[in-house]
């Protein structure tokens, strides 16, 4: 045990001397702020609104004064609309009266201003408007950008221990360890531990700060588990092939853009192609985190099962090759 406290030692003194290392183990804190502060910009773009059936071309081109319009004639497709990421409303005509769908989640205010458009538009002596809410709880498209960046908080904890392992590698710390009483499940061991805390430390500030009003702990206990795993694939994955820090920067950029960013894309396509995101470890985590900030009951047990196993199982085969190229004692 001790052998495993000093080794742990070791990587964060280490860490704090290298002001690359130290901007990295800063870095998720800056990013969750910086989405804190961009979320509420992206979620108020301009305004579009969709018009449906019974909605004249007079009513058109006055809405076109005060918003972008965009027609459809069906009204489930009208409700479809509404129903998608951003704030923008419905109106369509029927028994004599304008009907206005919300998503419900709109921000105070939203829905008055609304209201008073259409009023001073159709003459608000002669216009009955009834206001229909889809009762959306949550933003949609704050919850995606903070699901990515939970993603992305992940794999810079893996890459942060990925360089730590290289740096070993480069200094020769483990042509020391292989003549000492560490071998290299106890150094394996000592890597995992470090990389727990400081996924368990920051992963937790960020999750306050980026959902810090639906805060649960067992969410960010289902997120964290899974998060967990794919750093650590990482980190194993960087410091078992590279063998010096800038082929270690190197991978680490081909890595975070195929098992990180490539999955954030399954967060813009239709649900029937997500299938191609499979093969990704990541995706499966992306799942986890989206459903349990969304509060998506609708198979998550199965998601986040097969999230567990997937990326335990690419961990557990990575094992073997990490070994290999850290050239420590296998006993």
């Amino acid at each position: 045990m001790r052998m495993i406290i000093n080794l742990i030692k070791k990587d964060f003194l280490n860490s704090m001397h290298d002001q690359i290392m130290i901007m990295m183990i800063v870095m998720p804190i800056i990013m969750a702020i910086i989405l804190k502060l961009l979320i509420p910009s992206v979620e108020n773009p301009e305004i579009k609104i969709y018009i449906g059936p019974g909605i004249s071309n007079e009513m058109e081109t006055e809405l076109n004064k005060y918003y972008i319009v965009e027609r459809t004639d069906e009204l489930n497709k009208l409700k479809n609309l509404v129903n998608e990421y951003g704030d923008n409303p419905g109106l369509y005509y029927d028994q004599g009266n304008y009907k206005v769908i919300l998503q419900g989640d709109e921000p105070e205010g939203y829905k008055e201003s609304i209201l008073s458009v259409l009023k001073y538009i159709g003459n608000e002596k002669t216009v009955s408007i009834n206001v229909k809410s889809m009762e959306k709880s949550k933003s949609v498209i704050g919850e995606i950008l903070g699901s990515a960046g939970m993603l992305l908080i992940s794999g810079i904890a893996g890459m942060i221990m990925g360089m730590s392992i290289v740096e070993d590698k480069e200094s020769k710390v483990n042509e020391a360890i292989s003549v000492s009483p560490v071998n290299v499940n106890i150094y394996l061991l000592s890597k995992i531990i470090y990389l727990f805390f400081y996924s368990l430390i920051f992963s937790l500030i960020c999750w306050i700060i980026l959902f810090g009003n639906n805060f649960t702990f067992n969410s960010f206990i289902l997120t964290f588990s899974c998060s967990l795993l794919l750093s650590m694939f990482l980190a194993f994955f960087i410091g078992g092939v590279a063998d010096n820090q800038n082929k270690a920067i190197a991978i680490a950029k081909i890595s975070m853009f195929v098992f990180l960013f490539i999955p954030v894309i399954s967060l813009i396509i239709p649900e029937q192609a997500s299938w191609v995101f499979y093969p990704f470890p990541a995706y499966w985590v992306l799942k986890v985190i989206m459903n349990t900030i969304l509060n998506i009951t609708k198979d998550f047990a199965l998601i986040f099962s097969v999230a567990i196993i997937y990326n335990l199982a690419v961990l557990i085969l990575l094992i073997p090759f990490i070994k290999k190229g850290l050239r420590l004692r296998m006993r």
